[in-house]
């Protein structure tokens, strides 16, 4: 994937009034945060209260067995928490969990 491919996800640059995505406000590195969740991911699908809370399609490649499929599942719970309203609560669970996590 290209640079500009792999950071555009975290972005919304290129409309004409750029507001910074969720990931832009809350990580120095969305790339880095995905790579973390990806790392930690048994930790992290312990988590029932935030897997609840993660559409299903997402949640299916975040706990499946295969390393591609959950890099790609995280990959896109960013993109949702980055594009989706109304997901306060989903998006604090997150945050709280990086804060947590050592």
């Amino acid at each position: 994937m290209s640079p500009e491919a792999s950071s555009s996800r975290h972005t919304t640059s290129g409309f004409p009034s750029h507001q910074p995505s969720w990931t832009e406000r809350k990580f120095l590195d969305g790339d880095d945060a995905e790579a973390a969740l990806c790392f930690d991911r048994p930790a992290f699908i312990m988590r029932h209260d935030i897997l609840k809370l993660i559409p299903g399609s997402i949640q299916r490649r975040i706990t499946h067995p295969g390393d591609i499929v959950n890099i790609e599942g995280f990959w896109e719970l960013f993109i949702y928490l980055n594009k989706t309203p109304g997901q306060k609560v989903l998006r604090q669970l997150v945050e709280s969990y990086f804060a947590s996590s050592p």
